[in-house]
């Protein structure tokens, strides 16, 4: 097979990452026959040892995960997805995305990776320029028809906060390039389009956590009379924002007025939060099982005296989620993948490679933004969090230095 067949679908699954979830699966699928036609013809030269060697916790962490979801859902008798499995799907692609390329995806060279990253900034401003457009006209797209009335950017997700929070997730990379970088015109342009795409979603999480992570580069990757300047424009462009009458100041304020608060809560998140650490205490080994609807929620709202309350929502928190759905067994085999990825991303940056900083960045950056939200529960989320993972380990793969580099 050509050699450039052979990394297409790496070039595909940047394009397809601003589409919904109905396009990320389409193009998923066409990428996964690619990749496994790759895989049947290198068959006999596979780094299967290398790849067990690296990344074994990764691999067996992620396959118990998934094996969880099954049985906290079997086991539990008024699952509203007892015996469907359709959530399984939904997870495959974050679990067989790294290895596949991994095995299959040929050795990336720097032209390779000029290419994927001039193709990843075409997905961010494509991203950014339908948000502007969503901002003025207040369009969406809803089944297969087009809506207007909704002036939040949501892109071509399903929902304003699977687009931040897709921003967030790729906040920290595009952040750290533009500091690494800051002479090239091509991470300027990606971090434009990315801020405008994050300040259109209107998500005040995603916009704080970001202005941490900016903060947080600022910190690291500057020094002396620059690292000043930078802090002092960072805290003048917060106060101005901040004071003046703007899509962003109006939602913090609106946060400290509780003007979107429906309940008698001090916050809808903490009924939220109250609802589900009760239904945690109820099944606490192995949750509730996965394809939690409503109507499944609906008992556990009126026990707190919310019965009519117009929003009977998820949890809004990722690990109190996870927990819930999959139990305390689920919820400490996702923190030992996440203790095993950061471990990973930790060595790397000892070792002198960028990615590793990143990976850590985001790792904090979505474990910050999942405080109020169900960021790996989000297919769109997991998919951009999966791509970000499979970067990182071709990224050590490709790496010159990776026969020095102990990671065992």
């Amino acid at each position: 097979m050509p050699e450039f067949l052979q990394i297409l679908p790496g070039y595909l699954l940047l394009l397809i990452m601003p589409l919904g979830v109905a396009g990320q699966n389409i193009g998923a699928g066409i990428c996964a026959l690619m990749l496994l036609s790759s895989l049947y013809i290198k068959r006999r030269e596979l780094a299967w040892r290398q790849l067990w060697s690296e990344h074994k916790v990764a691999l067996v962490s992620v396959a118990a995960y998934m094996i969880t979801q099954i049985l906290a859902t079997v086991l539990n008798p008024g699952s509203p997805a007892r015996f469907k499995f359709n959530y399984t799907s939904g997870y495959l692609f974050w679990a067989l995305l790294p290895p596949l390329c991994y095995l299959a995806v040929p050795k990336l060279r720097s032209e390779h990776w000029r290419r994927i990253e001039l193709l990843f900034t075409v997905s961010i401003v494509a991203m950014g320029i339908i948000s502007v457009s969503q901002a003025i006209w207040g369009w969406r797209i809803v089944g297969t028809s087009v809506e207007f009335g909704f002036p939040r950017a949501q892109g071509l997700y399903s929902h304003p906060m699977t687009f931040g929070y897709v921003c967030l997730v790729l906040a920290p990379l595009v952040i750290n390039a533009v500091f690494r970088q800051p002479r090239r015109i091509l991470p300027w342009v990606t971090a434009l389009a990315l801020a405008v795409a994050i300040v259109t979603s209107r998500s005040r999480t995603v916009q704080l956590v970001t202005a941490l992570v900016v903060l947080w580069n600022i910190w690291c990757l500057t020094k002396g009379r620059i690292r000043i300047v930078v802090l002092a424009s960072f805290f003048a462009a917060v106060t101005v924002i901040l004071s003046t009458n703007n899509s962003v100041s109006e939602r913090f304020r609106g946060t400290i007025d509780r003007v979107d608060v429906r309940s008698n809560y001090l916050d809808d998140r903490v009924a939220f939060w109250h609802v589900h650490w009760n239904m945690l205490k109820e099944r606490p080994v192995l949750g509730h099982g996965e394809g939690i609807i409503t109507s499944y929620r609906v008992p556990y709202y009126e026990a707190i005296g919310l019965k009519d309350f117009i929003r009977q929502y998820e949890a809004h928190n990722m690990l109190l989620q996870i927990a819930v759905n999959v139990g305390l067994v689920g919820l400490g085999i996702f923190l030992l993948w996440v203790f095993d990825l950061a471990k990973f991303a930790s060595k790397l940056k000892r070792h002198g490679m960028w990615c590793g900083p990143v990976a850590l960045d985001t790792i904090g950056a979505v474990f910050l933004g999942a405080l109020t939200q169900n960021a790996f529960q989000d297919s769109a989320v997991r998919f951009a969090i999966t791509i970000l993972i499979t970067g990182l380990w071709l990224s050590h793969r490709d790496s010159p230095t990776t026969d020095r580099l102990s990671l065992d």
